[in-house]
């Protein structure tokens, strides 16, 4: 008779994420992640499969629990532009805060493995499939509402959008000066009309 599992694989999994986002997918190792989630190794792959399993499962939970923290502002019932502006200005001031050196995991990932493993390029383009879908409802309310100009082109614009907040992420991890962010922020703002 098989032994109950004791611990909870969800949060082994937010763990993990954590660990991950912290450190980047190469630079951890399985022993990390057991010292992390207190799960031991046979556990970890009887339960996720391998390193490159958890991971995945990481990026999943990550998807559903942190992106829509930031994402979210752009998805309100009736967001246009003042959310657009809220969502850049809350990237930005997030890397001026404790953890700032972390950056967004999905971009971190995109970065370090999507041109080498399918799964997370992936999991990577959904991700700025669902950013892109986000900016582009944002800005068809703010077509309708006369908010930008009426020769806008939203599907074009929803993408600049999208490249310019992975790109806000990527700057800011590196070289995370407010006054720069800011530019960049309202460069982007300015774009949108």
């Amino acid at each position: 008779m098989p032994r109950p599992r004791e611990f909870e694989p969800e949060e082994v999994v937010a763990k993990a994420m954590d660990l991950f986002w912290r450190k980047g997918y190469q630079a951890t190792s399985v022993q990390d992640l057991v010292d992390e989630t207190g799960v031991n190794r046979a556990s970890l792959y009887a339960t996720f499969g391998d390193k490159h399993g958890l991971f995945l499962r990481s990026l999943a939970h990550y998807a559903r629990s942190v992106v829509p923290l930031r994402a979210g502002i752009l998805q309100q019932p009736g967001a246009s532009v003042p959310q657009i502006r809220e969502y850049f200005t809350a990237v930005a001031n997030d890397f001026s805060g404790l953890g700032r050196d972390r950056g967004c995991l999905m971009v971190n990932s995109a970065i370090e493995l999507a041109v080498h493993d399918p799964e997370v390029s992936e999991s990577v383009t959904d991700h700025l499939a669902r950013l892109e879908a986000a900016f582009a409802g944002a800005l068809r309310r703010a077509h309708e509402r006369g908010e930008i100009p009426k020769s806008s082109n939203v599907p074009a614009l929803a993408r600049f959008l999208m490249s310019t907040a992975q790109g806000l992420m990527v700057v800011g991890k590196a070289n995370p000066d407010p006054d720069l962010l800011k530019d960049i922020v309202d460069s982007a703002l300015r774009a949108v009309g």
